[in-house]
């Protein structure tokens, strides 16, 4: 299908893409490294989980409002890819605890502490 939007259209379709991808960049490629090269633990990266979280939420309340069809529809992807994004962090929690228990079973402390360091990294 052809279609030839208006040019402020085709400026408000792009917002949900570049929000998106800057989210990304700055919640799960910088951010999450620096809390844990910050060493600052398992709680700190809650942070990252949070705010992106947050920009999900905020790009899902946009793809249920009503506007402009073709501006809808590019929320809409935005959203798609957001729940691609919570199935990713969902697989990612499921390894976390998976390593956490195994962990447990460990009867040296010091072993242990190497098998969570070498699973969750």
């Amino acid at each position: 299908m052809q279609y030839n939007p208006e040019p402020r259209a085709r400026q408000q379709a792009q917002a949900p893409h570049n929000l998106f991808i800057i989210g990304l960049f700055i919640f799960d490629l910088f951010m999450t490294p620096a809390v844990i090269g910050l060493k600052i633990g398992m709680i700190g990266l809650l942070i990252p989980l949070v705010c992106s979280g947050t920009l999900l939420l905020w790009i899902w309340w946009r793809s249920r409002r009503t506007t402009d069809w073709f501006v809808a529809m590019h929320w809409r992807l935005s959203w798609a890819r957001g729940r691609l994004l919570l199935l990713a962090y969902a697989v990612s929690a499921v390894l976390i605890l998976l390593a956490w228990l195994l962990s447990l079973t460990s009867n040296d402390p010091h072993m242990g502490h190497i098998i969570w360091t070498a699973l969750t990294r």
